[in-house]
């Protein structure tokens, strides 16, 4: 297996030191295209990031960063002690990645400030509502976030249990909070394009991710137009905004249009409008990068309050996305009896059996910590714990 030679790299990767995007970004998605097109096959061993760096004339720490989100994305696989690869599970007749294809269609978090919502809103004329949102299109990236397993869709396949439409979460799965591998991203886009199938992708919260950047979305990969991307805005900004967006192929516009003007005759027309200046304006994103920041600091802060209080009484599983956690209770422990017990301390938090319909082999509660300051969760997880200990019938 031959490293990735140095007249790839050559014809290949060419960075701009005096572009905007940074180096790194370049090199990541330079990268990432070779291995889309094929011109990275699977399986191919990479240079050293101390060797890729020298042959581009860039600092190490630049190709890391690249990397670790190309690996973060199951684009690269490492293998300790024998260097880095490129996936081997992706498939070899996928076709290169479609990129900047959106069109902006309208339909306890941290607010940013409304006194900007005034001043833009009063430059747009308002008239009557859209049933397919105010006709505003800009382009943008869509932000990128393991549910069914593929050997169990293949079985499906195989009964000739052919789906209609495939609803996931692939970016930050609720509530559990894993992420769709890109190796089973590709295989559900195959189960969808043997099944002609449509395939919902829902994306409520992936621009909270706080290691690298979010994850490329399943919509970006999709080749035949079968997937239908979907967002809101009540995560990201307010629920009571309640305005959400749909990425769909352009053959399924009209129908959705019709379905939206059944579904109500009422849009929210004036919160569009500020909330296109409020887009186009950078205060969206500056929003976003303030929000991930400090979720970022607050997800810090209950993991250590978690290991510093709840050893013993709850192993609370690292997540690198999203806006809550999920603690894992001692075997045996109810996991409606330990919300019971927190609650009774003024501590709410919820059970993980009340997302199942299904009996769990181990209870888990649901952590939510963004709309808590450091001391707040401190202070939280210090009572459930003594909630927790004092849970004398909480044993199955």
């Amino acid at each position: 297996m031959g490293k990735i030679s140095a007249s790839l790299t050559d014809a290949s990767i060419a960075l701009d030191r005096s572009a905007a995007t940074p180096l790194h970004r370049q090199l990541y998605d330079q990268l990432r295209e070779a291995i889309l097109s094929g011109r990275l096959a699977p399986g191919t061993r990479l240079l050293s990031t101390r060797e890729l760096a020298g042959e581009l004339g860039i600092g190490r720490n630049t190709v890391i960063n690249a990397f670790d989100q190309l690996h973060a994305e199951s684009y690269l696989e490492r293998r300790v002690g024998d260097g880095t690869y490129v996936s081997r599970q992706l498939p070899d007749d996928l076709l290169r990645a479609k990129s900047d294809r959106v069109a902006w269609r309208g339909s306890k978090r941290n607010v940013p400030s409304l006194s900007r919502w005034g001043t833009v809103a009063a430059a747009t004329p308002i008239g009557p509502g859209e049933y397919e949102g105010r006709p505003r299109p800009f382009r943008t990236s869509v932000p990128a976030l393991d549910a069914f397993p593929y050997k169990l869709w293949g079985k499906l396949l195989a009964r000739r249990w052919n789906p209609r439409l495939i609803y996931v979460t692939p970016s930050h799965q609720y509530p559990l909070g894993m992420t769709l591998t890109l190796s089973r991203r590709l295989a559900l886009l195959e189960i969808a394009s043997k099944a002609g199938a449509w395939i919902i992708e829902d994306d409520y919260d992936s621009e909270f991710r706080y290691v690298g950047r979010p994850l490329a979305a399943l919509q970006g990969l999709d080749t035949e137009q079968r997937v239908i991307y979907v967002g809101t805005l009540s995560k990201v900004l307010f629920p009571s905004i309640c305005i959400g967006y749909i990425i769909a192929p352009p053959d399924l516009f009209d129908a959705l249009v019709v379905a939206r003007s059944l579904a109500g005759r009422q849009s929210p027309t004036l919160e569009q409008a500020a909330l296109a200046d409020f887009i186009c304006q950078g205060h969206f994103a500056r929003h976003i990068r303030k929000m991930r920041a400090l979720y970022a600091e607050r997800r810090q802060a209950l993991l250590n309050a978690g290991k510093r209080e709840l050893e013993g009484l709850l192993d609370i599983q690292r997540s690198d996305a999203g806006m809550h956690l999920i603690g894992w209770l001692q075997e045996g422990t109810n996991d409606r009896a330990a919300s019971a017990a927190a609650f009774a301390v003024g501590v709410e938090v919820t059970p993980l059996s009340a997302y199942s319909i299904e009996p769990q082999q181990r209870g888990a509660l649901r952590l939510g910590y963004t709309g808590y300051t450091p001391r707040e969760i401190s202070h939280a997880t210090r009572k459930l714990a003594t909630a927790l200990r004092s849970l004398d019938g909480g044993r199955k």
